[in-house]
């Protein structure tokens, strides 16, 4: 684990501005994720379309996939990879507070497998 104690010193609020720039570290890390508005900003600017109608082909994207998934299918995107839904074997769990045994039900969860390119681009 990195600790930034080990280079400066005990740091004070000026050496970790110094170190960190003005934004916090975890504000940082919220930067580097994408949620849908960075998504649709993204497709936006890519396709030359505007904002409205890249945010109406991701929902509508989004909501065929889901679709797919409740009636039970598979969504294939080659080269990306393939939403899916699995099912869970109900369990006996116990109750943390009295330890009694409780029976856990079966679930529906969608999955999600990377396909090869996709798997390629990340490594």
């Amino acid at each position: 684990m990195f600790d930034i104690r080990r280079i400066i010193g005990r740091p004070g609020p000026a050496a970790l501005t110094a170190f960190w720039g003005a934004r916090s570290f975890q504000a940082r890390c919220l930067e580097d994720r994408m949620n849908k508005q960075h998504l649709i900003n993204e497709v936006s600017q890519t396709t030359g379309l505007g904002r409205d109608a890249a945010g109406r082909i991701i929902e509508a994207v989004l909501s065929k996939i889901g679709e797919q998934l409740v009636s039970g299918e598979e969504v294939r995107l080659v080269g990306f990879g393939k939403f899916c839904v699995g099912k869970r074997k109900p369990s006996t769990g116990l109750n943390p507070r009295t330890g009694e045994p409780i029976n856990i039900a079966s679930v529906a969860q969608p999955k999600f497998r990377p396909g090869k390119i996709l798997k390629q681009m990340v490594s």
